[in-house]
């Protein structure tokens, strides 16, 4: 037994000196880098001054039974804490010790509330919010027109989820036509639905899209066309029914030259036989109106274009 216990105490020494060795590492790397701001605004002074309060609660515990071994090996990691405690205010960073230890002890503590929800939000949704919010934005330029209602709902919802953002960025999509934003909004709302939403989040986000093109008491023709597709859409993923009615844009060749221009437009294009010949299926949407939209592209190429609905 007390050849036993020698060798652990050996090995107890042994891990001593490397608690030494792994504290001296660490703090080699940061100290090299002190004078960052980035590095020193990493640190989290509340975080380290928690650690450093456990510290000091065993040290003195260890000295009052007399545990030496623990005494050191709390000692060198008392070291540390405080070390990074100081490099956490930025007291190294230039220009910042002209503020005062104390002031400079407040700006990091003010940082570091400001950023406390970061984790907790990227793990409750805040990556999602993102999203909606993009769809948000989408849906209120779909017209061309931002009711300062709109502006309003949408910066709300922005701020409750601490998200920074400008509607003024989706000016710059001005140069887009109609059919462009709907598609564009269209693949944002796929997008979002690929990352596999709950289902009652896909439910609420229905309700905000709503709200929105209803804040301004006003439902535009264009605002109607997209949201009966999102909302198609929404339907589609909250019911898992892969099947179902969905309305084909078809072309109708009236020429050769026709079925080669088809072809160049849509590789994938698929040929189906119609009442009086064979038509070329290029998209299937949910809603009608959104696929007559989508037609007078083609109708405008000089394409026979239709609208059919088919079961599927």
């Amino acid at each position: 037994m007390d050849t036993f216990i020698t060798i652990l105490d050996f090995i107890i020494y042994i891990a001593l000196a490397f608690s030494l060795l792994e504290v001296y590492l660490k703090i080699n790397k940061i100290w090299k880098r002190k004078a960052e701001k980035e590095v020193a605004e990493s640190q989290s002074i509340m975080g380290l001054a928690i650690s450093l309060f456990i510290l000091m609660v065993w040290t003195l515990k260890y000295v009052l039974i007399g545990e030496y071994t623990s005494i050191v090996d709390n000692m060198i990691y008392l070291v540390e804490t405080i070390i990074l405690l100081i490099i956490s205010t930025g007291f190294f960073v230039s220009g910042n010790r002209k503020f005062g230890f104390k002031q400079l002890i407040k700006n990091a503590i003010h940082l570091e509330k400001k950023e406390a929800k970061y984790l907790l939000n990227t793990l409750s949704g805040k990556n999602e919010a993102k999203a909606i919010l993009n769809i948000l934005n989408q849906l209120a330029w779909i017209d061309e027109e931002l009711d300062p209602k709109e502006e309003t709902f949408i910066m709300e919802f922005a701020k409750v989820w601490n998200l920074e953002f400008t509607l003024q960025n989706e000016r710059n999509n001005s140069a887009l036509t109609f059919v462009e934003k709907l598609n564009q909004l269209r693949q944002s709302m796929e997008i979002y639905l690929e990352t596999e939403p709950k289902n009652d989040q896909v439910a609420q986000l229905i309700d905000l899209l709503e709200a929105l093109i209803k804040a301004d008491d006003i439902v535009s023709k264009e605002e109607e066309i997209i949201f009966d597709e999102l909302d198609a859409l929404a339907t589609h993923y909250l019911t898992g029914n892969s099947a179902g009615s969905h309305f084909h844009v078809l072309i109708v060749p009236q020429s050769e030259d026709h079925s080669s221009l088809i072809r160049q437009i849509k590789p994938a294009a698929k040929e189906i036989a119609i009442a009086g010949g064979i038509a070329f299926s290029l998209e299937k949407y949910f809603s009608e109106k959104y696929a007559e939209e989508i037609c007078e592209v083609y109708r405008q190429k000089g394409l026979f274009t239709i609208v059919r609905q088919f079961e599927e």
